[in-house]
């Protein structure tokens, strides 16, 4: 019979933006992005209560530097595989930051922007560009939060508390979805909700409090709502100046995989995962060690300095003796018998 007709095997669609991102983020094996709360609100300063507090996140909406906050979000999330050795091609990061695919040259003015505000460094390796994160306030070397030396009471030094973004953000399309203010919006809120599932403000307090403007805080928390990540309460607060007696006080509370309990499900699921690992890690050592100290044991049977047991040793020369003896009876035996022929 003819054989039959070879088929070539079909050639496979190129990635997609949502698949790129899909498995890298994947990769990173934890789930969720930590960002430290000085990314979105500087510390309280206890001699200056009133100073402003706005800090990374509100001068890059006040620039509308839309693409250098969602590339610098990307560069925290895949933080732990930007290895030395293996950067990312700039069309890779195009395609991460845009469904419709950024071209190299906005790529490199994205990461020029992150370069002179000291958020991210950018070195030439293997003929691409290697990122890698610098802290969230641009002021130190980046190191992962939770890794700080304990302050005199046992807790983490305020300059390394952090506020954990799901996974989510880039596998459901959110970064690409949401506006500016939106973006924004849901940064504050992430970091506000990390201890407590809901915070309340005012409009007005998103200046002194975050460095926007009342309004972008507006139009951000509007379009949460809109798009259910956010749940508004309205409670009404005493307040004898008012003509009704009272005022009204907003709280804002995130849904979904966004809420405070689905990220602390996220970071539990995360901590049990690396503590598997590590406990692999350690059977897997001693394991290695175990099949070592074998082999040694082995070469040394082979060699010149195996100890002999003690019972042949002390065989030996007793056999010795008999056969020494047992020829020396037959050699008198034969000298006798020639003395009697």
């Amino acid at each position: 019979m003819p054989s039959p007709q070879f088929l070539p095997p079909a050639d496979e669609a190129p990635a997609s933006s949502a698949e790129t991102r899909c498995e890298l983020l994947a990769s990173t094996k934890r789930g969720f992005t930590p960002v430290r709360h000085i990314f979105v609100q500087l510390p309280r300063d206890d001699k200056k209560p009133r100073a402003p507090r706005g800090s990374v996140l509100g001068v890059l909406v006040s620039s509308h530097q839309e693409r250098a906050l969602d590339a610098y979000l990307l560069v925290l999330a895949l933080e732990p595989i930007l290895g030395d050795h293996d950067p990312l091609h700039s069309a890779v990061w195009g395609r991460l930051m845009s469904d419709t695919g950024m071209q190299v040259g906005s790529v490199s003015r994205t990461w020029k922007q992150l370069v002179d505000r000291k958020l991210i460094t950018k070195v030439r390796r293997s003929g691409h560009a290697l990122v890698r994160p610098r802290r969230e306030d641009g002021k130190a070397p980046y190191r992962r939060p939770g890794r700080a030396t304990r302050d005199d009471t046992g807790g983490w030094p305020r300059g390394d508390w952090y506020f954990a973004i799901p996974h989510a953000y880039w596998l459901d399309g959110w970064d690409q979805k949401l506006s500016l203010p939106g973006k924004a919006m849901l940064m504050i809120a992430l970091k506000e909700t990390g201890t407590s599932p809901s915070f309340w403000m005012r409009h007005e307090d998103a200046r002194p409090w975050y460095g926007i403007s009342a309004d972008t805080a507006q139009r951000g928390l509007a379009e949460l709502a809109r798009d259910g990540l956010v749940q508004v309460f309205y409670q009404k607060i005493m307040a004898p100046k008012s003509p009704t007696g009272f005022t009204t006080r907003d709280h804002y509370t995130l849904r979904g995989a966004f809420s405070t309990e689905a990220r602390r499900a996220v970071q539990a699921r995360a901590r049990a995962e690396a503590k598997r690992a590590e406990s692999r890690k350690v059977t897997a050592t001693k394991a290695t060690s175990t099949k070592a100290g074998a082999r040694a044991t082995v070469g040394k049977v082979g060699g010149s300095r195996v100890a002999r047991p003690a019972a042949v040793t002390a065989i030996e020369p007793t056999v010795g003796r008999k056969v020494t003896a047992t020829r020396k009876t037959a050699s008198r035996k034969r000298a006798v018998e020639q003395e009697r022929g």
